[in-house]
């Protein structure tokens, strides 16, 4: 059984404006390397030099934030990232690009400091020191973004230092953090089902098939690499099966689908438990046929999904609904349509 694929350009030009719509800023702020993400967030300072963390946490991601310290070194956060200094005990300023407000803060060997930068409703950005307890959770749920200087290096202060003081006991910082980031494996079952039932197939003769109107089961397996904390790109494949009859001559058999798909998603307020998304895939389709008809048949393949996802630390459940468009055509130009949509659950992990 010999197939080709044919869409038209503009089923082609709807899924690329929809992995667009997806990935609306690639060009984001840059990112450290995990490792040193990590080692700033499990540091501890030693007496003669203390921490300043600068994050953001709000979840609009559309115009980075500058921050700079002591008018020299600047940092860019966009949302869920933040900064890191190591500076020597002292008198700092801290201002956001924007405003001619800044946030002065006499350091002390020995402690950590956090630092909040919002925009107001207005559009201004505003800074504002926060308790440790708050301030290192919210680190936690971000990444640490490249900065011009180096990032953590000793940064002198503005003004002499005062008396050194005893390090305060602030417990080691977790390593477990809310925020999306890194390596998500899902598992996904459901059920899905075809929209076109009556089919006819010219093989060479014509062989009129009559698929099962219910809903057959489906189960998909994706993996998501995320770019940023809420856009990922990753790789899915899903697979169902679909009973038909054939009505030309008496007989039956089955199909077996399998669909292999590249897929960017945009995740909504990624800094909450709750993740509303949507996503969009470009891929192939493979339908196996046995019973009165025997083959495969292979395609091109496009979906559009859409779901909701509750993550605590390393794992989540999701709820997602998928439209998948899989047509192939047999030599006569006769569809071979196994397009349909589903509705899934699944269980992630991240690593």
């Amino acid at each position: 059984m010999k197939l080709t694929r044919r869409f038209a350009p503009w089923q082609l030009l709807v899924v690329l404006l929809s992995i667009l719509a997806a990935v609306p800023t690639f060009a984001a702020v840059p990112l450290a390397s995990r490792e040193a993400d990590r080692q700033a967030k499990t540091a501890a300072p030693p007496k003669d030099q203390a921490f300043v963390f600068v994050y953001r946490r709000e979840d609009r991601s559309d115009v980075a934030l500058a921050v700079t310290l002591n008018g020299r070194d600047t940092a860019r956060l966009d949302s869920r990232t933040f900064a890191f200094w190591k500076i020597k005990p002292g008198r700092i300023e801290l201002t956001a690009r924007g405003t001619t407000s800044a946030l002065t803060l006499t350091l002390q060997g020995g402690r950590v400091y956090y630092v909040e930068v919002s925009r107001l409703p207005s559009g201004i950005p505003a800074l504002r020191q926060v308790s440790f307890p708050i301030g290192r959770t919210e680190v936690h749920r971000a990444r640490l973004v490249e900065q011009a200087s180096g990032g953590a290096r000793v940064v002198p202060p503005a003004a002499p230092a005062p008396a050194p003081v005893a390090p305060s006991k602030e417990p080691t910082p977790a390593s477990p953090r809310q925020g999306p980031d890194g390596f998500a494996l899902t598992f996904k079952p459901g059920s899905f089902k075809i929209n076109t039932e009556s089919q006819t197939l010219m093989l060479p003769t014509a062989f009129a098939l009559q698929f099962d109107s219910s809903s057959s089961s489906v189960f998909g397996v994706e993996g998501e690499w995320f770019v940023r904390p809420d856009i990922s790109v990753g790789a899915e494949v899903v697979k169902f099966s679909n009973n038909y009859t054939d009505l030309t001559s008496p007989g039956s058999g089955s199909t077996d689908t399998t669909a292999f798909l590249i897929n960017a998603k945009r995740y909504f307020l990624p800094a909450s438990a709750w993740q509303p998304y949507i996503g969009a895939g470009l891929g192939s389709a493979v339908v196996d046929f046995s019973g009165t008809i025997n083959g495969s048949t292979s395609g091109f393949a496009l979906q559009a999904v859409g779901g909701v996802q509750w993550r605590r630390n390393n794992f989540a459940v999701r709820a997602e609904y998928k439209y998948l468009k899989a047509e192939t055509e047999d030599d006569a130009g006769q569809k071979v349509d196994m397009s349909g949509s589903g509705v899934f659950t699944g269980i992630g992990f991240y690593f």
